[in-house]
């Protein structure tokens, strides 16, 4: 075996481990989540935020790391050697990596504590139908991905950076066209239908049914 079949071999062994251990941690970050909307007592959520906090740093420190960088690297530079598969998987972990290692591992731990008690005050207050309660944490969360997306990309418009991270390629300009066919269609549609339309049933709402 060459030199750089072993360097291949080892990263790939590399590449299984790294995914097992990220899979273990948001599989135990997933279920703390699926309890927190099921069965958990009220008034848990702090220490259920920090066991969340420290189990998204350890995720970060592993992800985010040096050898993270070094294995996709060794990766890249023999991607011939690679099959398709894992050649994407290697595409898709760059672009996580670079999403990710940009953020503080302090400022991604604060905002995992800080979206775990958003949840709870959300379902208190959408309960009560008390927004107000609720609209100091979406202003701190909208504030936290404001600053990912600068982070990532600082001369973008943050809402265009993280359009990407979700939808990769799509772009604001994209979505003001779309946005503006669906308008030219449809509101003449609602107009149409509002004019010379039917209302329409909705007393089976209140019936009782078995």
């Amino acid at each position: 075996m060459s030199e750089v079949q072993k360097n291949v071999a080892a990263a790939l062994k590399q590449l299984k481990t790294l995914q097992a251990k990220m899979h273990a941690y948001h599989h135990a970050m997933s279920m703390i989540y699926y309890d927190s909307v099921t069965t958990a007592p009220e008034g848990t959520d702090e220490g259920r935020g920090e066991t969340l906090s420290i189990l998204s740093g350890e995720s970060h420190a592993l992800f985010a790391s040096p050898e993270t960088d070094a294995m996709l690297k060794t990766l890249e530079a023999n991607s011939d050697a690679l099959t398709p598969e894992i050649r994407r998987q290697a595409e898709l972990l760059r672009r996580d990596y670079q999403k990710l290692n940009c953020i503080p591992q302090d400022e991604y731990m604060d905002y995992q504590k800080l979206v775990n008690r958003a949840q709870t005050v959300w379902h208190q207050a959408k309960g009560a139908n008390d927004f107000a309660s609720f609209a100091p944490y979406l202003e701190k969360i909208v504030t936290a991905r404001r600053a990912q997306a600068h982070y990532f990309a600082p001369n973008r418009d943050p809402y265009e950076v993280l359009l990407d991270q979700y939808e990769h390629g799509l772009t604001i300009a994209q979505c003001d066209a779309f946005f503006a066919t669906l308008r030219e269609t449809i509101v003449p549609l609602l107009a149409d239908i509002q004019a010379r339309g039917k209302a329409v049933r909705t007393d089976f709402l209140d019936q009782v049914w078995p």
